[in-house]
């Protein structure tokens, strides 16, 4: 191999990294915002770096991967939800190795053997930077091509949701998600699940007291300590949660709901104890 140019390194590493996380938020259909994705390619194209310089092997090799491309995820996509590191990881991890495999067989079938080198996880690409920034013009439009559905599902994956009770009001935005299919037994409305600081506006100085020490396993306690007023807006929802069976979730019974300007009465508001890590400022869970 001839000299290495450590800015051309850098620019090959940084243009693939971040066209590789642009197609893992298609293929995951994950709303994603585009200084992320830069800012999370720009890191994997500084450990590109060493990598490819001081390759690991084996084993070694294939965990620090893993860890980097569950590093870029929690970057790119701004979430530090383990289930939704893997699945993310786990993708970027394949759509890597799909792209490490079409690149070697490329370099194989034409010219471009002497061209292209990938070592320890890294590429170095020697051509001229025109060259390159032209391709990455072309593989970028394509890509914008290939998932242009994507954009639109994203704009139609969030909800604003306004929850109105006793003339207070909290405004929220909501992540559309189909596997919340929560609903109250007693009254059969759904339930959205929101953080429950963000629904702090609604509540009394009393009733805030109360709900501050609201935690997964004491949502009976907390419905008790808001006493006869709490019992005419709050309810209790049975649910399902791994490692806790017969959960109860805390519910609040609002006056009004909108969603998206649209009022509705089919719905409750869950008070999730903790924050759901959820991407793009929501802070609800909507079916």
């Amino acid at each position: 191999m001839q000299t290495v140019y450590l800015d051309i390194l850098f620019l090959t590493n940084w243009i693939i990294d971040y066209l590789l996380l642009l197609v893992t938020a298609g293929f995951a259909g994950r709303p994603f915002r585009r200084r992320r994705l830069a800012l999370a390619a720009a890191l994997g194209a500084l450990l590109a770096i060493p990598a490819f310089f001081w390759p690991l092997e084996g084993g070694t090799a294939l965990l620090a991967k893993g860890l980097l491309c569950a590093g870029l995820c929690a970057l790119a996509f701004e979430t530090l939800d383990p289930r939704q590191l893997l699945r993310l990881g786990l993708i970027l991890l394949a759509v890597t190795l799909a792209f490490g495999g079409a690149a070697l067989a490329l370099a194989a079938m034409t010219a471009g053997r002497e061209l292209i080198h990938i070592q320890g996880g890294a590429a170095y690409i020697d051509l001229p930077l025109g060259t390159l920034l032209l391709s990455t013009g072309a593989a970028y439009c394509l890509l914008s091509l290939v998932f242009s559905g994507a954009g639109a599902r994203r704009k139609g994956s969030f909800v604003q949701i306004s929850v109105s009770l006793s003339g207070r009001e909290a405004r929220l935005k909501a992540l559309r998600d189909t596997g919340n299919l929560l609903r109250d037994p007693v009254t059969t409305k759904r339930v959205i699940v929101a953080e429950k600081k963000r629904l702090w506006p609604l509540f009394s100085p009393e009733e805030r007291r109360a709900l501050e020490g609201l935690d997964a396993g004491n949502a009976a306690q907390v419905f008790q300590k808001l006493g006869q007023e709490g019992g005419r807006r709050f309810l209790l929802a049975p649910y399902q949660a791994v490692g806790q069976p017969g959960a109860l979730l805390l519910t609040l019974r609002p006056d009004r709901v909108t969603l998206d300007g649209q009022p509705s009465q089919d719905y409750l508001i869950g008070l999730s104890p903790s924050l759901l890590g959820l991407p793009e400022g929501a802070c609800a869970i909507i079916g």
